[in-house]
């Protein structure tokens, strides 16, 4: 699944980025659901090689007894390999909620946007997306971020509430976001590294859709916003 998004995303370089979101989207899509279909679907038992030889009762036990030690081998070394995909995907669930809760204490510490011209665009753009949107300044915050689904925070950093003329090119880049779902896609995109952490594939992917969001967002908030205009904007 991964080598095919990724083979695709590169076949699609020329097209606008939306079109290789999608298709890191649907990857993303098939990874969370292969563990359940491993669940739900019945096993398929193939017969590639012969049964074992009819043996004497006196054989077999003695077999049998001398297997033991090798079968609680093998299920402890099954035992090992658990415990470590357990204690990798517990880290990156861990690195995930770790990073939710940063960014409610940082939406709960910040303030309202004072400046004028941030504050009607905020709401112009709450206006069209029919959602809440709280646009809140923090000092933590290097660079504009938007997350939540109702309501929808946006946070800025006093610098760049400062340059209030970013502001139409700022909020259209984040409302871009928020329209095409980013923040929970990319969540979903990290469960499904911490489900297949071992597959350096599923990080490629996970890297690539972050990058491609962004591409898509710049092409969404171009449409709303003069192209000068947008350079500019942090």
């Amino acid at each position: 699944i991964c080598g095919a998004a990724l083979f695709g995303n590169h076949v699609l370089r020329m097209r606008p980025a939306a079109e290789r979101v999608a298709l890191l989207r649907v990857a993303i899509g098939a990874l969370l659901i292969l563990p359940l279909l491993a669940v739900v679907l019945p096993a398929i038992e193939i017969g590639a090689l012969p049964g074992p030889e009819p043996m004497s009762a006196t054989s077999g036990a003695a077999a049998q007894i001398g297997a033991m030690p090798a079968q609680a081998q093998a299920h402890w070394e099954i035992n090992i390999v658990m415990v470590l995909y357990g204690a990798g995907a517990a880290l990156i669930l861990l690195r995930l909620v770790a990073g939710i809760v940063t960014l409610q204490r940082w939406t709960m510490t910040a303030v309202p946007a004072s400046d004028e011209s941030w504050a009607a665009a905020a709401t112009q753009a709450g206006a069209r997306l029919r959602r809440p949107v709280r646009l809140l300044v923090s000092p933590h915050v290097a660079a504009p971020l938007s997350w939540g689904l109702a309501p929808v925070w946006l946070l800025i950093s006093p610098a760049t509430e400062r340059r209030r003329e970013q502001a139409a090119a700022v909020i259209a880049h984040e409302m871009a976001h928020v329209r095409r779902l980013d923040w929970p896609i990319l969540i979903a995109a990290q469960i499904a590294t911490a489900l297949f952490w071992f597959n350096p594939l599923v990080w490629l992917v996970e890297r690539e859709l972050g990058r491609q969001v962004e591409l898509a967002a710049d092409d969404e908030a171009l449409e709303h916003v003069a192209q000068s205009d947008y350079a500019q904007a942090p």
